[in-house]
């Protein structure tokens, strides 16, 4: 496994996260944390242990709500096909808070176009500046 080198040099090849990120499969309705290979390709090429499908990646402080709760499910399915990931606030402590139910979802990403949980191409793609 790469690792980042400790002496601070720059990485020019991929190399594998350190700590373990969430990873959730839409399909079944589960969640592993499983270590990231920044640098490669993508964020997709992982399946699924459970079921094969794809997973996505998360983020370090993605919760998964419990299998059952479906509405839940699809709403972190709708914030994350609208580029939304789940990392920490601390650096953007102004920020709105990630919608709490799926009803929210329509309102939340009217308001928030830049929000800093919002991957930038997905921004490119869905038209914002």
């Amino acid at each position: 496994m790469m690792m980042i080198p400790k002496n601070g040099s720059h990485v020019t090849a991929p190399f594998v996260s350190r700590y373990l990120i969430a990873h959730a499969c839409f399909a079944c309705r589960r969640s592993w944390k499983l270590p990231v290979l920044f640098g490669g390709v993508g964020e997709g090429g992982r399946s699924c242990p459970a079921c094969g499908g794809g997973l996505c990646l998360m983020g370090r402080s993605f919760k998964a709500p419990k299998r059952t709760d479906v509405a839940q499910w699809r709403k972190v399915e709708a914030l994350w096909r609208r580029g939304y990931r789940f990392w920490s606030y601390r650096s953007h402590p102004g920020a709105e808070p990630l919608p709490a139910t799926l009803k929210e979802v329509s309102g939340f990403l009217r308001r928030n176009p830049d929000h800093p949980m919002r991957l930038k191409p997905a921004r490119a793609a869905a038209g914002w500046r």
